[in-house]
């Protein structure tokens, strides 16, 4: 009997852990970065790598209440050669996200499933 109850909570923890609101596999999205019509360029600027980053984290925590992890930034496109404010830059933005959050990145994050 006592092996039983020591199974039974085995598979209740399991379970438990299994149905979390999050799910456990994330998934990987890309944003082509513009010139200037980001939605977290409002007006805004930055000198590095590190302060863009912190305007993007703002953006997705704050506006649109989104956890995410791993965000870089990556140069692998090739920038377009107009210098208007909606052609890109040549660079990626990526970042993880758990599945629950995908609807709201893509649509109103302007954010693409790698």
């Amino acid at each position: 009997m006592k092996s039983i109850k020591i199974i039974f909570f085995i598979l209740l923890a399991i379970s438990v852990y299994s149905c979390s609101d999050r799910g456990y596999y994330s998934t990987e999205f890309y944003y082509e970065e513009t010139y200037c019509s980001d939605p977290w360029q409002q007006n805004t600027t930055w000198d590095n790598d590190n302060e863009l980053k912190t305007l993007i984290s703002s953006y997705l925590t704050d506006s649109l209440t989104i956890e995410f992890s791993n965000l870089r930034i990556t140069e692998e496109g090739t920038p377009d050669t107009c210098s208007a404010c909606t052609c890109k830059t040549g660079r990626y933005i990526r970042l993880n996200v758990y599945d629950v959050y995908a609807t709201i990145l893509t649509y109103r994050g302007g954010f693409q499933v790698d």
